[in-house]
């Protein structure tokens, strides 16, 4: 077997989760050839995948330095450097990613998420534009480009590129997700409602969607709906400590004091630092107190 036919293989075995066969194929290719810089390469992205994130960014760094052109090296540092909050390295690997291939519209669209993860969002939009250009039918950058304008203030802008979304990839949940949150937003309760339904119905088992089609609920004073799809979204992720909280604040509202106390207990418990769980079990606390402290009397 020839070192093409090796790294096919190699390749193959990746590709469907067999990270130790394909690791020792590339460390195969690298006793014969230690310059291969396919083979460093993607021996860096098994490395990342399995949470070696130094070891990645050497190996991948080295495939870098034998073959500058390599376009997916540089996109793969990139999102090695992001995972580890390094975004400044992440941009830079990014942009030798595009001066390399202008043309590279993934490259482009990370771009964008690193530059809105900083909270520059004139220059996310700017970039996610270029990606759009380059590729028109690219559904997630749409979608990132909706969440950019809804940062933005520009509600009408988010609708208008969650729906263009849409249009190019029907199923997308995360999408009807967000649709759902920027309608909210506007106050269009029933559009929210439709768009998180959608969303569910792609994707039974999306607790996000379950968590925020709760707080519409909740908003509308429909505090049964409102129960049930936070239990829902507890069911589906058990450790979600804003639906708890907010179960609590459902159960409060109906008069379940009881029941609000030990969602707000399970919130804390989750989530020991949330202020908002704990304000909420203080008042709660002491509103049960003065109740029975008035029946006593």
């Amino acid at each position: 077997m020839d070192t093409a036919q090796r790294l096919d293989q190699a390749v193959a075995l990746h590709h469907v989760g067999k990270f130790s066969e394909a690791e020792q194929l590339y460390q195969q290719i690298l006793v014969d050839n230690p310059q291969n810089a396919d083979a460093l390469h993607l021996l860096g992205v098994i490395a990342y995948q399995v949470g070696k994130h130094e070891i990645a960014i050497n190996l991948i760094t080295q495939a870098i330095e034998i073959n500058p052109q390599q376009i997916e090296a540089y996109n793969n540092l990139s999102i090695v450097f992001k995972e580890q909050g390094e975004l400044e390295e992440s941009i830079q690997a990014l942009h030798k990613a595009i001066q390399t291939n202008p043309n590279h519209a993934e490259a482009h669209y990370n771009l964008g998420n690193t530059y809105q993860e900083l909270g520059k969002l004139k220059l996310a939009i700017q970039v996610y534009h270029k990606a759009i250009e380059i590729k028109p039918n690219y559904a997630e950058v749409y979608n990132n480009l909706g969440i950019a304008f809804k940062e933005q203030g520009e509600s009408e802008k988010s609708i208008r590129a969650y729906h263009k979304a849409i249009e190019i990839k029907p199923n997308y949940a995360e999408v009807y997700n967000n649709l759902g949150i920027a309608f909210k937003e506007q106050g269009e309760s029933e559009k929210s409602i439709r768009a998180y339904h959608k969303a569910i119905e792609i994707k039974p088992n999306y607790a996000e969607a379950h968590y925020n089609l709760g707080n519409v609920y909740q908003e509308l004073n429909k505090l049964e709906q409102a129960t049930q799809v936070y239990c829902k979204a507890i069911e589906i992720k058990p450790n979600y400590a804003e639906a708890h909280n907010n179960l609590g604040n459902a159960y409060q509202e109906q008069g379940k004091l009881e029941l609000a106390i030990q969602a707000y207990l399970k919130a804390i418990e989750i989530q020991p630092s949330s202020a908002e769980a704990h304000n909420n079990l203080g008042q709660i606390s002491l509103l049960l107190g003065n109740f029975r402290q008035g029946w006593e009397e």
